[in-house]
Order: C-alpha cells, then structure tokens, then sequence
C-alpha cells in the first residue's frame, strides 16, 4: 500500500506539470518622429552712403548687426551646420552680388561677430543654440571695383541651416 501511495502521488504530479501552460505577450511601444529646430531673421537695413565714400578697392563699411534668432530645437538636435549662398560677386566671389540694375564696384560681405569672414556657398559648423539666443552675424557693403557708380544696393543671401 505504501508504494501504491507513493506511485499516485507521483503520476499526480507529472500528469498536473505537464497539462498547465500559459502564453505571455510582450507590447513594444515607441515612435518616430523628425526632429525639428525653427529660426528667424529681420531684413537688415544697411544704409545710405555717398559714392565718394568709396575710395578704393577693399573699403568697407561699418558693420550691420545681424542676428539670426534661434526660436528653438528639439533636444534630439545636437549638431548643426549653416551654408551661406547666393549669387557670387562676379569681380570677387567670396562676396555676395548685388541685384542687377542697381549699383555697381560694390558687394554684400558677411562675418561672424569676432569678424571671421563668411564666404559664399562655404558650410560652417555650430553650437545648437536654446530658444531665445541668437546666432550672431555681422554685413556691411565692401568695394570689389575701382569705380563705383550710384544706385540701389540690395543683395540676397540664403542661409541653408542642416541640423542632426
């Protein structure tokens, strides 16, 4: 009788493990998204000179603030590049042309705020900047020609912002 106990409990056993299952589902969430940063500039006004101001190849003018506000990116946004193009100055490409029509021997020039020098269709690195702070730039008209001759002086220049 001992054994028989012994025998049943046993097959109780094996017969109960081996008829029991259960399914288990993992839910992955998650999602996508594209990573955005947003950014403003005024018109900058550049001023009202005399044509004798312009006295030789290389003068400039004073400098132009220009500040590009950064309204914003997402905190997925470490690393940004800014490429300045634009029509080429034809007498001096590392400047911007003036639109045709208008005056002529002088151009558009841009630079950082230290004064490093921005060239046309050139790529430059920076800082991700928080909204409210501004990426800070500087214009102002340079003479590329030996004679300057009166009129509007307006230029375009596009600012391509790639940011990752």
């Amino acid at each position: 009788m001992k054994r028989l106990c012994i025998a049943l409990i046993a097959s109780t056993l094996l017969a109960s493990g081996a008829g029991q299952a259960t399914d288990l589902t993992i839910n992955f969430v998650g999602s996508f998204r594209q990573a955005t940063c947003s950014f403003s500039v005024d018109p900058v006004y550049l001023g009202d000179y005399d044509q004798d101001d312009f006295t030789a190849v290389g003068y400039t003018t004073p400098r132009i603030d220009v500040p590009i506000m950064s309204n914003g990116c997402d905190s997925l946004i470490t690393a940004l590049t800014m490429t300045f193009t634009g029509t080429p100055d034809s007498t001096d490409g590392r400047h911007w042309a003036l639109t045709p029509g208008g005056a002529t021997g002088i151009a558009v020039s841009m630079a950082t705020k230290p004064g490093l020098p921005i060239i046309v269709g050139r790529t430059y690195s920076s800082l991700v900047l928080p909204a409210g702070k501004t990426y800070d730039f500087v214009a102002f008209y340079t003479q590329v020609a030996p004679e300057v001759t009166p009129g509007a002086a307006n230029s375009n220049v596009v600012i391509n912002i790639t940011y990752r």
